[in-house]
């Protein structure tokens, strides 16, 4: 399941994020660690986001979960501890994990597998994706989570946002290393803040011709004017699409680049899981 966060994560995640509607919110909170919560519907799957809070190892639900699920942890110092065994009967923590500076992926699939999870310190960021419930007996709970307000709502949207518009910022400076004079690119505003957004607002939905660069900053030209973008806020053209009179300025003509299809159709309903529409 991790291969089909890390899709989500690259491919849909940045639009939904902007689509508040979209999200639901619930405050898990029968048990420590308290968990604040979003989640969204994605075909066939589920993509949950988290804050969770610090409580101490004693005090950590040890729990299996009602369905198979792949976790990213964002930030923060985050333990875990693994058991294994069928039914409510908690097993012995066989193990315990400690993943320092975020960034870690790991899943879930079996249905006899028990975890517990704390932040250590301060509060961790998560995002999980869940399918189809098993029919697996579960631990009762004292009381049903509850939506929380509109505003925490915004700020988890909003922390989430801007970490994965920075994460693939620095992953398109990576992949537009190829990108040279002579090059045209349009300025892509999936990968910029709002206020990136202003500075470059009389850009934005133009083509722009390249004239240099220097190191990650590429010097472009729009119509009769000139500006230099970070090269992780820019998408680089198919020559095909490239307009057909150039700039005055002269360049030498070099071998066209093989295109990418920039399209990707995929459609999470063609997976083969489904998830259940009761409350999570």
């Amino acid at each position: 399941m991790i291969d089909k966060l890390k899709q989500i994560e690259d491919k849909l995640l940045i639009d939904l994020l902007a689509k508040p509607a979209e999200w639901h919110t619930l405050l898990v909170n029968y048990h420590p660690p308290i968990v604040e919560r979003l989640w969204a519907q994605i075909g066939n799957y589920r993509i949950l986001l988290h804050f969770i809070h610090k409580c101490e190892v004693k005090d950590a639900l040890f729990h299996p979960h009602p369905w198979p699920s792949a976790m990213h942890v964002i930030n923060g110092k985050y333990e875990m501890g693994l058991g294994f065994g069928p039914g409510i009967i908690e097993p012995p923590v066989m193990c315990t994990l400690l993943l320092e500076n975020g960034g870690a992926y790991y899943d879930m699939t079996h249905i006899d597998g028990w975890h517990y999870v704390r932040p250590v310190e301060g509060v961790c960021a998560t995002v999980m994706l869940i399918g189809k419930p098993w029919e697996r007996e579960q631990l009762e709970v004292s009381e049903k989570p509850k939506p929380f307000s509109e505003d925490r709502k915004m700020i988890m949207l909003r922390f989430f946002s801007d970490y994965y518009k920075n994460r693939n910022q620095m992953q398109r400076v990576i992949e537009n290393e190829i990108i040279e004079r002579g090059d045209w690119v349009v300025i892509d505003e999936s990968r910029m803040s709002e206020i990136d957004k202003r500075g470059f607002g009389k850009f934005l939905g133009q083509k722009g011709f390249v004239v240099g660069r220097a190191g990650g900053m590429i010097d472009i030209r729009f119509g009769n004017e000139r500006t230099s973008i970070l090269s992780g806020n820019l998408l680089l053209l198919d020559p095909k699409d490239k307009p057909i009179d150039k700039p005055a300025e002269k360049v030498a003509e070099k071998p066209t680049k093989d295109s990418k299809d920039k399209v990707d159709d995929m459609d999470p309903n063609l997976w083969p899981d489904d998830a259940d529409d009761d409350e999570i």
